[in-house]
């Protein structure tokens, strides 16, 4: 899990945690890699050293999502439904741990909110555009690297795509369990 070089790239989160900042750096790094499995371990060792670190489950819930090498349309129905759970899940944990969290990873936890929920209800045009329009960030609160700016547009992007795979999966007739 950590045997491999994967970079340097470190995104600082709200934790008193060396060692659950180290493996939410981790974890990142495995996700910006396509590899979300690897992710999802290491955000979970994250958990381990940081039960209250908002951002260890939003990574969760950002990793078990679809994403650019495994998008809806390769999904499974059970498979989806299992990934949608799971990102469901982790999205309300890290909304109630967010209390200890930056204005940034506030916002990215919001964004992530509504992807989630957008997995299950199909959000329309209206919506879908309220909602990336709701996303952007005032200047203020942009991350200052360049990793961080794509991490915020990602998470725009991914929603918009979802929305689209959706309409063309007809997946909105899916509700939560």
């Amino acid at each position: 899990m950590d045997g491999f070089d994967l970079g340097t790239y470190s995104r600082r989160v709200s934790t008193r945690s060396p060692e659950a900042q180290r493996w939410f750096d981790i974890g990142l790094n495995w996700c910006y890699g396509f590899n979300h499995e690897e992710g999802i371990r290491c955000f979970e060792k994250a958990l381990g050293f940081d039960p209250g670190c908002a951002m260890a489950h939003w990574g969760i819930a950002y990793a078990a999502g679809p994403f650019y090498n495994l998008t809806w349309q390769e999904h499974g129905a059970a498979e989806a439904g299992k990934a949608t759970r799971r990102c469901f899940e982790h999205v309300q944990l890290a909304k109630e741990a967010a209390g200890g969290a930056s204005p940034v990873e506030r916002r990215l936890i919001e964004a992530l909110t509504a992807s989630a929920a957008s997995s299950y209800v199909c959000l329309g045009d209206d919506a879908a555009e309220s909602f990336v329009v709701g996303v952007v960030v005032a200047p203020d609160d942009v991350p200052a690297d360049h990793a961080g700016l794509l991490l915020v547009s990602g998470v725009v992007g991914a929603v918009q795509r979802e929305v689209a795979q959706r309409r063309e999966l007809r997946l909105d007739a899916v509700q939560p369990r």
